[in-house]
């Protein structure tokens, strides 16, 4: 009898991100051996793919970024006072930061693309600097963190400022 173990697995990944085995056969219903022989085999057809190493070990989705610590202190609702390594507590920092994008060419990103990337990027990290200037919501800066997986680059900048909401609505009451 064939079961769609593999589809289930797969669906809770996707639905709640990272698992470990435990949590997996926990979520199953099943056998550890038997969680442990399915994500074998979907490792080895490249559908997930394993992060960490035990006890600590996570399976995801092949090719997908693990922005889950950006996530973690986007939504904390208190910080610690050590920074985690990602953040930029200034925007010189964040600018100097930026040059970390000149390694992607060794990667594979056309030196043409070099510029505009940097660019953007830029200009996305500095937003969070200029439209929260004096109105943070408790820490200064931003997280910059960025990830490549299958030739895939991925960007995350983020910031605990105050919101577009509150500042647009704040700017029409103005007006």
């Amino acid at each position: 009898m064939k079961t769609d173990t593999k589809i289930r697995l797969i669906q809770i990944i996707e639905t709640n991100g990272p698992a470990r085995p435990v949590d997996l056969t926990r979520l199953l219903g099943i056998s550890s051996q038997a969680v442990h022989r399915q994500l074998r085999a979907l490792v080895s057809d490249g559908v997930l793919e394993s992060r960490g190493s035990p006890p600590a070990t996570f399976y995801a989705l092949a090719g997908m970024p693990d922005f889950s610590k950006a996530f973690e202190w986007l939504s904390a609702a208190r910080l610690s006072k050590n920074p985690a390594s990602h953040v930029c507590e200034t925007r010189d920092v964040f600018t100097a930061r930026l040059s970390s994008l000149r390694t992607l060419v060794k990667q594979g990103l056309p030196t043409e693309d070099l510029p505009l990337l940097i660019s953007v990027v830029g200009e996305i990290g500095n937003n969070s600097f200029d439209h929260n200037l004096g109105q943070w919501r408790d820490v200064p800066g931003c997280w910059y963190e960025i990830q490549v997986t299958r030739n895939l680059l991925w960007v995350i900048i983020a910031d605990r400022g105050q919101g577009i909401f509150q500042r647009f609505g704040r700017e029409r009451r103005r007006h």
